[in-house]
């Protein structure tokens, strides 16, 4: 049997596909393809494929399966609503889309019938959608984390192993394809953040929305913070975290991990995911998650899926009860810059204490601006920041996570 594919977008992701499905894509045939510009040049476009509008694509009776990457929330929600409302099933790589509207677009997918799968819009070609709604069904997942913007562990990478600033690693990361003109939604967090709500709500059966969700970017994150990181065996990585309890606690920040730990040792685009399991303890798993390939790689593993495909999200409304931000429990470094009035080690314990937060560790960097680092014992995240603003408006935090 051939799957008959309406292919809406051939950007970055969508020529990736073309590509794929041309090489390697038997029982898949693409039937008609919409874009923005129709007189732009396309490579691996099939002869005698049509290249119409997202209408033409949506009434052609011939489609079994729309495949969505146009990205964004319009057309891309109308356009997946109408396709499901005319019997196709629906494969996208659109994680605004999913973290917003996925468990609406869940429910009608059942209502019609016909399968919704968005492997593509988490974490590239990892395949955690599939590893956490199948895979680990028999189990709890106590604890998530990891790295889910291949553009920001790319531009982060750079800046710890090459020395770049923030704006060298990024115009580096755009210029090799891993990052937008406007990376705006990948560097603020927005994109880890989206990712993260719909792991949650994988996770959990409830619908998790950001909004209540602390998310904290990383153009804030400079040499000296790096420096600061490797001084103390630490690599900062922007990370997407999850924390099971009576209320689920969620947090998108850049984030110190160990140098020479899993996460710690992963670079560059990739993406990876470390699993707490009540049963079966640590699983790690790992992938590219930023470029063309990658990506489309994914959404061919949904397509070839689709046989057996099935909405892996809950079409409910209940939505996921989060933790305060402000309560989030962690180890923290806080680095206080070079200053002509730098606090004593006594001035340092004392406000901090006066905010309940404990010392673990005090030294003065010999690095050039780093300043003074300063390592707490276990506090919320609410105290320490309060406390670190205290020292030093100019203070920089950053959470440390353990490992396995």
């Amino acid at each position: 049997m051939t799957l008959r594919i309406g292919l809406l977008g051939a950007g970055v992701v969508g020529s990736g596909l073309l590509r794929l499905i041309e090489e390697r894509g038997a029982g898949l045939e693409v039937r008609h393809i919409a874009v923005r510009d129709r007189k732009k040049a396309r490579e691996h476009v099939p002869q005698g494929v049509p290249v119409g509008t997202v209408d033409d694509v949506l009434n052609d009776p011939d489609i079994d399966v729309v495949v969505e990457l146009m990205g964004g929330i319009e057309p891309a929600l109308t356009a997946v609503r109408t396709a499901m409302g005319h019997g196709r099933h629906v494969v996208t790589a659109n994680k605004a889309l999913v973290a917003e509207h996925g468990a609406e677009l869940a429910r009608l997918a059942r209502q019609a019938n016909v399968a919704f799968r968005f492997e593509a819009s988490v974490a590239g070609c990892l395949p955690i959608v599939e590893i956490l709604q199948a895979g680990l069904v028999f189990d709890r997942v106590d604890r998530l984390f990891g790295i889910l913007n291949g553009t920001c562990n790319f531009i982060l990478t750079s800046g710890q192993r090459d020395g770049r600033g923030y704006r060298e690693a990024l115009a580096q990361a755009q210029e090799l394809g891993f990052a937008e003109a406007d990376p705006t939604l990948d560097v603020s967090g927005m994109d880890t953040a989206q990712k993260l709500s719909i792991l949650a709500s994988l996770l959990t059966n409830q619908r998790a929305t950001i909004d209540d969700l602390a998310v904290t970017g990383i153009e804030d994150i400079r040499v000296e913070d790096h420096r600061a990181a490797e001084e103390l065996g630490y690599r900062i990585k922007l990370l997407g975290l999850y924390r099971a309890g009576e209320t689920a606690a969620l947090r998108v920040a850049p984030t110190l991990v160990g140098a020479d730990s899993a996460i710690g040792l992963t670079t560059d685009e990739y993406n990876v995911v470390e699993v707490e399991c009540r049963y079966v303890g640590w699983q790690l798993h790992l992938g590219k998650g930023a470029g063309s390939l990658p990506t489309a790689a994914a959404v061919l593993h949904d397509l070839e899926r689709l046989t057996a495909a099935s909405s892996a999200l809950a079409p409910r409304d209940d939505v996921l009860a989060l933790e305060n931000p402000r309560a989030w429990r962690s180890k923290w470094l806080v680095r206080l810059p070079p200053s002509e009035t730098s606090h004593s080690a006594a001035e340092i314990g004392q406000v901090l204490a006066r905010y309940d937060v404990q010392i673990d560790e005090l030294r003065r960097s010999r690095q050039r601006g780093v300043g003074t680092l300063v390592i707490t014992r276990q506090a919320r995240a609410g105290d320490v920041t309060v406390a670190a603003r205290h020292l030093d408006p100019s203070a920089v935090l950053l959470g440390i996570e353990p490992e396995a």
